[in-house]
């Protein structure tokens, strides 16, 4: 059977959520010191922590690139140096969180994660089995961009049969 491109794509954008991996990620309080966040994500392998309240609550999402700005240097003077050094003991997890980051479910579709995925200018967002349920890891752009490519393959591969 003759899969045309239009075809890849649209049994690509009709695919849920629930057809990706899930990737678990720590998670840290909202109250941790940006000096003790950049300590967890040294201790794990992923760039990205979810952030919850007292109660686990989702409150929002940190990448490590969040943490960057806090490290760069803007001045010389001894008042700056001061200044960063209090930003990474004071500010928190709280702080520096992406919290109207919305969460996708398992029956969301790829069109509708890409689209948040865009709106929102991330590459990861939370996955939840059903809306306001506990968070079970996140989707990333990566998943989609294989899914991609493994249907484009096979696509190929048929073609190459006929």
């Amino acid at each position: 059977m003759d899969q045309t491109l239009e075809d890849m794509f649209a049994e690509i954008r009709d695919m849920k959520a629930e057809n990706f991996p899930i990737h678990e990620v720590s998670t840290v309080s909202e109250d941790i010191s940006c000096i003790d966040l950049i300590n967890s994500f040294l201790e794990q392998s992923s760039p990205i922590t979810i952030v919850t309240d007292e109660k686990d609550k989702y409150i929002g999402i940190l990448t490590i690139k969040d943490i960057l700005p806090l490290l760069q240097k803007r001045k010389t003077d001894l008042h700056d140096a001061l200044l960063r050094s209090r930003v990474l003991t004071c500010m928190t997890a709280f702080d520096l969180a992406k919290r109207q980051l919305p969460t996708v479910s398992d029956d969301d579709s790829v069109l509708v994660i890409a689209s948040i995925m865009d709106s929102y200018d991330v590459v990861f967002l939370p996955r939840v089995k059903e809306r306001k349920g506990p968070i079970l890891g996140v989707i990333s752009l990566m998943d989609i961009l294989a899914q991609v490519k493994e249907s484009w393959d096979c696509a190929c591969d048929a073609k190459e049969d006929d």
